[in-house]
């Protein structure tokens, strides 16, 4: 009887020592975490990925961004009526598109966490690294005479201020038109943000995006021109916007 009840008090010890490590497995703090954004700015839109690491309310982040960026200045027009249905509307001005890839490392603190009647947990965030400024030539059909009679042909080329007027632009051009070109230029990206986070558990990243980017180049970014020289390009771009992000934790 004794080995019975000695038996019993072990079993129940076990027990006991088994719910107690799942209870600290449960509460245990979560450590990673990856999500993955979609966002508009004033200049343009695009796409954004980050990947926690730590725990507590300050986290370290590895993040990747990649926002089409525009000028302001950047007019759409319609195409003169002299090519009827044929015209399509274009840029006029605009030399190239920009693309700015971001990798960079950054930091998270949360601010104002979950609980006491705050439903939405508000957390802030910055993060530095290079700028990758990929410039695609923006190309135009245009339309080019050949010879007397009036007979014409429409080539696909670059915007060239000197020699494209209104009444020669048909309209935007296929970007594949003449085989895919682009090039480079290196700069700085600078990112600061206030997460909203929505999600019932913390497991999950469910939240609204408020963001601010600076992209600073060397040298100023060509992206418009104009025959009189007037418009002069910026080496400094910033675009205030929101976005919503998704992920999990673990």
């Amino acid at each position: 009887m004794r080995s019975f009840w000695i038996g019993l008090l072990l079993a129940g010890i076990s027990l006991a020592e088994v719910r107690a490590q799942r209870n600290v497995n449960a509460e245990a703090p979560l450590q990673r975490g990856f999500s993955f954004a979609y966002g508009l700015t004033h200049r343009g839109a695009g796409l954004s990925a980050q990947y926690y690491l730590g725990a507590g309310d300050a986290q370290w982040l590895v993040a990747l961004d990649a926002f089409h960026v525009k000028d302001l200045r950047e007019t759409i027009i319609d195409p003169s009526p002299i090519f009827g249905q044929q015209g399509r509307r274009y840029i006029f001005g605009k030399l190239n598109n920009l693309y700015v890839i971001s990798p960079g490392i950054g930091w998270e603190k949360r601010l104002f966490p979950k609980g006491s009647g705050n439903t939405v947990e508000v957390s802030w965030g910055a993060k530095a690294g290079p700028a990758l400024g990929l410039l695609i030539p923006y190309l135009l059909e245009v339309y080019v005479p050949v010879g007397p009679g009036g007979s014409a042909t429409t080539l696909v080329e670059p915007f060239d201020p000197g020699i494209h007027t209104f009444n020669r632009i048909v309209g935007k051009g296929n970007i594949f038109a003449n085989g895919f070109s682009a090039s480079m230029q290196l700069g700085l990206s600078l990112k600061s943000y206030l997460r909203l986070e929505m999600s019932h558990t913390p497991k999950f990243i469910n939240g609204l995006l408020l963001t601010l980017n600076a992209d600073l180049f060397p040298n100023e970014v060509p992206l418009l021109a104009r025959a009189d020289g007037a418009i002069e390009n910026r080496r400094l771009y910033i675009a205030g916007g929101f976005g919503i992000a998704f992920g999990n934790r673990w």
